[in-house]
């Protein structure tokens, strides 16, 4: 936890038929990190990718539901970002119950010509996510600031009513991901929200989101799995996560 994390020596990603994977992504405003990450990662090298969803419409306290649908352009990110993905043969594609996630799953799956048994979802992903344990009492929350908002807040004080501790939450994430990458090969996408993902990647990064950083559409980070040990890759850098967290 609270790693200054490193920049690491590049490895030069290869797709599975040996040639060199230089899709540019969809938008390099939101996937970055796909192009500064994914190029550092071994063909041999089980990983998550675990991003936020696409675009969706701004949401407010009038329309703030499960059933927002994306957008048009949030539709064609996450079929671009599938082609982009197409060479790395996905093995397994988990997601948030909520739709937005769902399908941006599904184009996803269309663009990377999966042929794929299907969606998983997981509440751990959304409604309510590993950190929200009583959404009676943190919806309130959501009326008088936006979701950065809340979860700087939530990061900065480490637990709120109606949520768990930052830390259980985040271990209770990262045994998930550790155990279903413990075999090899395995090439994992899990799509989430930025009210998971940003208390995550603080817990085990020590990212404190100020007020001019937030995580972007389709943007997220990269668990690798080498033998026993677990590393995160966001924005550029590799972060060590401790064994005593996860096993």
């Amino acid at each position: 936890m609270m790693n200054q994390g490193r920049q690491f020596r590049k490895k030069m990603f290869t797709a599975p038929s040996g040639q060199i994977a230089d899709i540019e992504p969809p938008d390099s405003s939101i996937t970055r990190f796909l192009s500064r990450s994914m190029k550092f990662i071994s063909p041999e090298t089980s990983y998550a990718l675990i991003i936020r969803h696409a675009e969706r419409p701004n949401l407010s306290v009038l329309n703030f539901r499960r059933n927002t649908n994306l957008t048009e352009k949030g539709r064609d990110d996450a079929l671009k970002l599938g082609k982009w993905l197409h060479g790395q043969q996905l093995t397994g594609i988990y997601s948030s119950p909520v739709l937005r996630c769902v399908q941006t799953c599904r184009e996803i799956i269309e663009g990377a010509g999966l042929n794929h048994p299907g969606i998983t979802t997981r509440v751990t992903l959304g409604e309510p996510g590993s950190y929200i344990i009583n959404p009676l009492l943190v919806y309130p929350y959501f009326i008088i600031s936006d979701v950065p908002g809340v979860i700087r807040k939530f990061i900065s004080r480490g637990k709120m009513s109606g949520f768990c501790t930052l830390r259980e939450g985040s271990i209770n994430i990262v045994n998930e991901i550790a155990a279903d990458i413990s075999r090899e090969k395995v090439k994992n996408l899990y799509v989430t929200h930025d009210a998971v993902l940003a208390p995550f990647i603080s817990f085990f990064t020590g990212e404190k989101f100020a007020d001019d950083r937030w995580i972007n559409y389709l943007d997220g980070i990269i668990i690798t799995m080498n033998g026993p040990e677990l590393r995160l890759i966001w924005d550029g850098k590799e972060y060590p996560i401790d064994r005593k967290f996860y096993g």
